[in-house]
């Protein structure tokens, strides 16, 4: 069967690991790699999870990384060269919708009740304000595209220098 075509009884290859992960690198979505090995994206799901195919699930973790570095770096070069307006917005898009965890405008914050029992009140306040100022990497593009100087690297060597 010619990939593209879709096989619901594919067989697992090895160098389906490989491929996944190259083609992640390359910007494609678990979506599209399935449509282009001609497997049912529940098969790379399942083999994802298969300990008996260790390679292919870590091609899944690694392709994923991969894949968001792919569309980060080409948000960046858009930037770079001056991109503006819905390509920008297109590509942030993308990251907000395919890698919530890093790029959603919400932010959870998780404290175990019991270990913050047993701390003093300075304790308690600064676990509270590390949550709380957790950067928002949306945020903090959106900040970023709209020309805000967040941060003066000169002023902050200078400083560890002279610390």
């Amino acid at each position: 069967m010619a990939k593209n075509q879709l096989n619901p009884k594919a067989n697992y290859k090895k160098t389906y690991a490989k491929e996944f992960f190259n083609l992640s690198s390359n910007g494609y979505f678990p979506t599209e790699i399935a449509a282009k090995l001609g497997v049912p994206l529940k098969h790379l799901q399942r083999w994802s999870k298969d300990v008996r195919k260790p390679e292919f699930g870590q091609a899944w973790d690694l392709g994923k990384e991969a894949c968001e570095a792919f569309h980060i770096s080409k948000l960046n070069k858009m930037i770079d060269e001056g991109a503006s307006g819905p390509m920008l917005q297109s590509q942030q898009f993308i990251l907000t919708k395919k890698f919530k965890e890093n790029w959603s405008d919400k932010q959870e914050a998780k404290i175990e009740l019991t270990s913050t029992e047993q701390m003093t009140d300075e304790q308690l306040k600064a676990q509270i304000t590390r949550y709380l100022l957790k950067p928002n990497t949306k945020n903090l593009l959106k900040q970023i595209l709209e020309g805000k100087n967040l941060l003066d690297l000169g002023d902050t060597d200078d400083k560890e220098k002279s610390a």
